[in-house]
């Protein structure tokens, strides 16, 4: 059964054909660009689309403008062809009225959210930066600076557990950035749930898989049905942090059998490929990725409190670079290069 529109998301004018030929503004990466070949400008409700800043199976982003008050937002839209589809469209509603109802620094927030041309869309703050996932591959970020944007990740996950939800699809591309370098969290779309005492949320039954392989916890792989539980967040933060700390996953299979059979043991040292980690910030991340759910960080907030008690104990610089796995086995390759020289001298002489 689709999820009801609460009563305060109004329905406003049909989105329009924007271009000749009827050709929805979802088709062109500009919705605004070139305004000679736009009958009209492209609108839903009471914002100005002004061009694509992201896409997904259900919807896509697009930058906007406030007819009214000129604030730039981010409106997601219900893509044509799933207009109508009931079980489409309450999972593109879960996941703003999941975020609408929290509030918090690092959690992208929700304004609102209505149909237009029995197109469902919602409203959300616009960061401006860009997902994390591109910050990953910077190499110039500092040790400290990657820690400090883990230590807030995991703060902003603890605060949505205390609202009682669990994101279940914690990975770098549902993190963004802003200007500024402030992580928010957003794309609620797998949430599950605290459902009340004898009741269960719908997404917790057995075999109901929510999420991203590489970043899920080994118990939410093999569809285990499980009570609300904030570990399986935790877990994916482990992840992240290994990837941010050594640049790579910590696990990587070819298919999902092989990936779960993998999760059940320990992850590789993070020396491996990055020879600059200490062994407090390794045994830190390494219990947030332990098979067992039971030895894992309790709480997000507690995997937060590590990590910056890591960071004053460390004092490290923000001047220290990054070293990632791609620079390491750069460097691996010209030491295996140097010693082919030298032994091709030595065979000279």
């Amino acid at each position: 059964m689709a999820a009801a529109i609460p009563p305060r998301f109004e329905k406003s004018e049909a989105v329009p054909s924007c271009r000749p030929g009827g050709i929805p503004p979802e088709f062109s990466s500009s919705c605004l660009g070139r305004r000679a070949m736009w009958r009209k400008e492209c609108r839903i409700g009471n914002y100005a689309l002004e061009r694509v800043i992201g896409y997904g199976e259900l919807g896509i982003v697009y930058r906007a403008r406030s007819r009214k008050s000129g604030e730039t937002v981010a409106v997601k839209v219900l893509r044509p062809h799933l207009g109508g589809n009931a079980g489409a469209e309450e999972l593109f509603l879960r996941g703003p009225i999941i975020a609408s109802q929290i509030r918090h620094e690092h959690v992208v927030g929700v304004r609102e959210m209505g149909t237009a041309g029995g197109r469902l869309y919602y409203v959300m703050e616009f960061v401006g930066g860009r997902p994390l996932q591109h910050a990953l591959h910077q190499n110039g970020m500092p040790m400290a600076a990657r820690l400090r944007l883990l230590a807030d990740v995991a703060r902003g996950v603890h605060h949505l557990h205390g609202r009682g939800v669990v994101h279940n699809d914690l990975k770098p591309s549902n993190i963004l950035m802003t200007a500024d370098g402030v992580p928010k969290i957003t794309d609620f779309e797998s949430a599950t749930l605290r459902a009340p005492q004898g009741h269960r949320d719908a997404r917790m039954g057995e075999g109901f898989l929510c999420g991203t392989p590489p970043y899920m916890a080994p118990e939410s792989l093999r569809g285990a049905k499980a009570a609300f539980d904030p570990r399986r967040d935790v877990y994916a933060l482990g992840v992240i942090a290994y990837r941010m700390v050594t640049g790579v996953l910590p696990y990587v299979a070819p298919d999902l059998i092989a990936l779960m059979r993998m999760k059940e043991m320990e992850p590789p040292p993070m020396a491996l490929w990055n020879v600059q980690v200490e062994a407090r910030l390794e045994s830190t991340i390494r219990r947030a990725l332990m098979p067992v759910p039971a030895e894992r960080w309790g709480s997000a907030m507690e995997f937060a409190k590590a990590v910056e008690g890591y960071l004053k104990s460390a004092k490290l610089e923000d001047a220290s670079a990054f070293t990632s796995a791609h620079s390491i086995k750069k460097h691996r390759l010209l030491s295996l290069a140097r010693l082919r020289q030298t032994i091709d001298r030595a065979a000279c002489l």
